[in-house]
């Protein structure tokens, strides 16, 4: 997959990788991706399991080392050897997994402070409070603070999750996987407001959904894959298409999927279209 753009080299990319595949013994899973990721940029990721979006994240988290390529954090080059997931979290990146990973014997508040630069030296009283202030990313939530995590519903630990990573000082890139699988709609609307308010701030987003429709909101670009991860053939190159916000050709979508020569039922355009494409969704458009 290659979508490098320099229509503006005066502002170095946040997130630069080059070339990037990786293989599992004779299983090629991702082959020569290179991606720009800039400040206050939301890309949107929608595709099937098996397209390569956890390698090409992992790498990026740095839970996984590529086979090939390299990655750039703000133009200085990462050494694979020394690059780690808490070495990712140090520059700036944050990660909400599909699988939860806050600690259940925990309360809100102290899963909060876990990973703020002198969080857990905080009096009971200013640790309350600074959660409560971190927890308003959800600003109709009704969640305690001083509750354990373990008494949570799904939604509201993921809530915790999300807030945890978007309100973390220093956070430059998040990394949202499937986020609203376990929200309500109007949890889910939260989340689309905070999404938008710190892209705004300047904090990049990767938004990982399967829904189609979730993705077409937002969308100000698609990009049709060149090669299709599907019945064993490697992701290639893409074309990414501009579009306006919210305005993603659907129809021109399914044309491209079809072109690939994919023909599904009229009831399953949504599957055609996650199965063959990546779409990449940016605030500032990309051409």
């Amino acid at each position: 997959m290659n979508d490098t753009h320099t229509d503006n080299p005066a502002k170095a990319p946040l997130i630069s990788a080059r070339g990037l595949s990786k293989s599992f013994g004779a299983n090629r899973v991702l082959k020569d991706v290179s991606l720009e990721i800039r400040a206050g940029e939301i890309l949107v990721l929608l595709g099937p399991n098996g397209a390569g979006k956890s390698t090409f994240l992992n790498i990026i988290g740095g839970t996984l080392e590529p086979t090939e390529g390299a990655l750039s954090l703000s133009g200085e080059e990462v050494s694979f050897g020394t690059y780690s997931g808490g070495t990712a979290r140090g520059r700036g990146i944050q990660r909400v997994f599909q699988e939860l990973s806050t600690f259940s014997n925990l309360t809100v508040a102290e899963n909060l402070a876990l990973t703020s630069v002198g969080g857990q030296s905080l009096s009971r009283k200013a640790l309350l409070d600074h959660a409560k202030t971190r927890m308003q990313a959800f600003p109709r939530n009704r969640v305690s603070v001083a509750a354990e995590v373990s008494t949570l519903s799904v939604a509201e630990r993921q809530m915790v999750e999300i807030a945890r990573a978007m309100t973390e000082p220093g956070t430059r890139l998040v990394i949202l996987d499937e986020p609203t699988s376990a929200l309500s709609a109007e949890e889910a609307d939260q989340l689309a407001d905070l999404v938008n308010a710190r892209a705004a701030e300047g904090v990049a987003i990767v938004y990982v959904t399967h829904k189609l429709e979730e993705a077409l909101a937002t969308l100000t670009a698609w990009a049709e894959l060149r090669g299709v991860p599907y019945e064993g053939v490697p992701v290639g190159t893409i074309k990414r298409h501009a579009t306006g916000k919210g305005n993603a050709d659907k129809d021109a979508m399914i044309a491209a999927a079809r072109a690939r020569g994919f023909s599904p039922a009229d009831d399953n355009e949504a599957d055609a279209i996650a199965l063959l494409l990546w779409v990449i969704a940016t605030n500032g458009g990309v051409a």
